[in-house]
């Protein structure tokens, strides 16, 4: 299965349950394992809000550029991240 920028929301025995922003990945269930494979996983708070914030604005900025088509959709996959990781960390504020 195909996983989009959002959040995981997970248990490990004997501590309470913990969200991670995740990035674009892959899902694996077999055998009542779950394997998820993303490119970055990060817990609210190790996620610095101000970089988030400089990461959204500098991708909408490429975005509004219109350059090239490998460039447009780097930056809106960087705009997915950042939005993500802000809704992360301001949901945990």
């Amino acid at each position: 299965m195909a996983i989009i920028p959002g959040a995981v929301t997970f248990t490990v025995p004997g501590q309470p349950e913990r969200i991670a922003a995740v990035s674009e990945g892959l899902l694996k269930v077999e055998n009542n394992d779950v394997l998820i494979i993303v490119d970055s996983a990060e817990r609210p708070e190790d996620i610095d809000i101000n970089r988030a914030k400089r990461a959204a604005d500098e991708a909408r900025e490429i975005i509004l550029q219109k350059k090239s088509r490998l460039e447009y959709q780097s930056a809106v996959a960087r705009l997915a991240r950042a939005l993500n990781r802000l809704k992360i960390k301001e949901s945990i504020m």
